[in-house]
């Protein structure tokens, strides 16, 4: 009797185990056959959107060649110079502005945190178009308005130009100009 008993739950098991793997066959064939049927139009689809990045890529190349022309010479790095001339500008802890036409000090001086807040807006514009890590010095140093000076006072009881305050803070911004020279 206790071979009966074990001879039926083994065919009870291997019953479930058939049923079990049945199961997983129809699953398996389901997703198949779903794979099989969306699969082309992603595809299709995936195809569309590369020829779609593509072309948009030309076009960002060629709208930034008209607005600022064939630039071979351009700094590689002008990018991760721009951020660097920013942090530093924006961790000076003073005031940024113009001069007074009337009078000494600054005229409305803004705290470096926020002058740098509004700068980062126009970083892309400033870098397409210079070419060169003085040129975009420059840019940066002047007022894109009325295109005057901007001026930094750290407390120190002397107002410098951006420009040069820069180059006496930031050593690779020091002899920019030599290297404007040498090429």
């Amino acid at each position: 009797m206790f071979k009966w008993t074990c001879f039926a739950a083994a065919l009870i098991v291997s019953g479930v185990m058939l049923w079990m793997l049945n199961d997983v066959r129809v699953h398996i064939r389901k997703s198949v056959d779903t794979v099989n049927r969306d699969l082309p139009m992603i595809l299709d689809k995936t195809r569309d959107s590369a020829d779609t990045m593509s072309t948009l890529s030309q076009d960002i190349k060629q709208l930034r060649e008209l607005v600022v022309g064939d630039q071979t010479t351009r700094d590689a790095n002008i990018v991760a110079y721009e951020t660097e001339i920013l942090k530093l500008i924006e961790n000076s802890g003073g005031k940024i502005g113009t001069k007074k036409l009337i009078g000494t000090g600054l005229s409305d001086p803004v705290p470096a945190r926020e002058w740098v807040a509004r700068e980062r807006k126009l970083a892309l514009w400033d870098q397409a178009r210079s070419s060169s890590k003085a040129d975009l010095l420059n840019r940066i140093g002047r007022s894109t308005v009325m295109n005057r000076t901007w001026y930094i006072d750290t407390g120190d009881k002397s107002t410098k130009s951006l420009v040069d305050w820069v180059k006496a803070n930031h050593a690779p911004s020091r002899d920019l100009e030599n290297q404007e020279d040498n090429k």
